[in-house]
């Protein structure tokens, strides 16, 4: 497991990783503030506002309009993320969360 997980508010954290095409930085913004737009997953874009929405609230991200959204669950020790991709919207392993990555959590920079 990476450290990087040991880091975060004791893995008290959520996280997902969006994977709609083309996936790049900032490609969530169209589904953080949809409202009936043209997105190639509307269901994610719901849950997505849904949960940050209710995480702001009570501090635990639920989706109560998408009645079939997955549980989103803290990022814990098995480094857990939601997939946001094109078709689903499913939990599955940090991909960032491996010794390739550990580097980045050395603080070289502070």
């Amino acid at each position: 497991m990476s450290k990087q997980a040991d880091l975060a508010y004791n893995n008290e954290t959520y996280s997902y990783y969006f994977t709609v095409p083309p996936g790049l930085h900032g490609s969530d913004i169209a589904y953080t503030f949809y409202n009936g737009g043209n997105v190639v997953n509307a269901t994610a874009a719901v849950a997505l506002q849904d949960w940050i929405t209710t995480f702001t609230q009570t501090g635990v991200p639920s989706s109560p309009d998408v009645p079939n959204a997955p549980v989103f669950t803290m990022y814990g020790p098995n480094s857990t993320v939601l997939n946001l991709a094109a078709a689903s919207i499913t939990p599955q392993r940090d991909p960032a969360a491996n010794a390739r990555c550990d580097f980045w959590q050395k603080g070289l920079y502070v």
